[in-house]
């Protein structure tokens, strides 16, 4: 049979307080595909509340660093944790990734594990002088990793001069 999505959202509150990194992987990417649905919608806005609703308890659990011993699946959860709860407008959360980028910039290097997630963020909720410091620091990265991070990272501004920007320097830089 066939059901709604609000029922099918709806089952998925049940499992707003499970930890496992493979039902959050599913349903970070079931929110993505129905993002891009809605996203030109009068209904996106409500649609990131429900986000920061499903996904508030775990980021709680979790937090921004790694305990000693962590499993590797919790180190592999927190980045998609964060990165969904940064696109989904949570203010303390882009604070806080603006807050470690800054201290990237300036030498204080971020925890490889989440270095994907700030950067999203901040492309996100940044302006055209975060896309040059992203920029900078592709132009300056050695590891194919961190280019490829630095610049899916840059696909994510929402901003369209800076989405001009950062197509002219892709195809003429990469």
């Amino acid at each position: 049979g066939h059901q709604s999505y609000v029922d099918y959202l709806k089952l998925l509150l049940s499992y707003k307080d499970e930890d496992n990194f493979t039902v959050w992987k599913s349903i970070a990417s079931i929110m993505d595909d129905l993002s891009s649905l809605i996203e030109y919608t009068d209904y996106y806005d409500q649609f990131k509340k429900y986000r920061l609703n499903m996904f508030s308890s775990i980021q709680e659990k979790l937090g921004w660093g790694a305990e000693e011993n962590e499993n590797s699946l919790v180190t592999m959860l927190r980045p998609v944790i964060l990165s969904f709860m940064g696109k989904s407008g949570d203010q303390a959360i882009i604070d806080e990734a603006n807050k470690r980028f800054q201290s990237h910039i300036n030498g204080d290097l971020i925890d490889p594990n989440i270095r994907a997630a700030v950067y999203i963020i901040v492309s996100l909720s940044g302006d055209e002088n975060t896309q040059e410091e992203l920029r900078k620091l592709y132009k300056a990265a050695e590891m194919a990793e961190e280019k490829v991070r630095l610049l899916c990272s840059m696909g994510h501004s929402i901003d369209p001069n800076t989405i001009e920007n950062t197509l002219q320097f892709i195809f003429e830089s990469v």
